[in-house]
């Protein structure tokens, strides 16, 4: 499995919605957030996290970028990813202790 970071504009959320909404990347699962809330982003940008093997970007990477999708690299990869999974980890820890 690999895990890439997308980053959408405010003015590509439609667009972003639109594409997550296809049965291929529900299968696979992914991941929404706001840059904000995420603490990792002054401007209005959303981020995409996907987890899914590497032939599913193959096939599909164009559908992301195409829909306005930047690539993730770097630090500000590293940070998004570390947000992600501690606040997934976070909600999975709340749902196991009141589940």
């Amino acid at each position: 499995m690999v895990v890439r970071i997308y980053k959408f504009e405010k003015v590509d959320y439609s667009k972003l919605q639109k594409t997550v909404g296809q049965d291929h990347f529900a299968r696979n699962g992914y991941i929404v957030r706001d840059g904000k809330v995420l603490g990792v982003s002054n401007d209005d940008a959303y981020y995409l996290y996907v987890d899914a093997p590497d032939e599913f970007f193959k096939t599909h990477e164009s559908e992301i970028t195409e829909a306005g999708g930047k690539l993730v690299e770097g630090p500000e990869y590293e940070s998004v990813k570390s947000k992600i999974e501690e606040e997934e980890n976070n909600v999975a820890t709340g749902l196991a202790l009141f589940g």
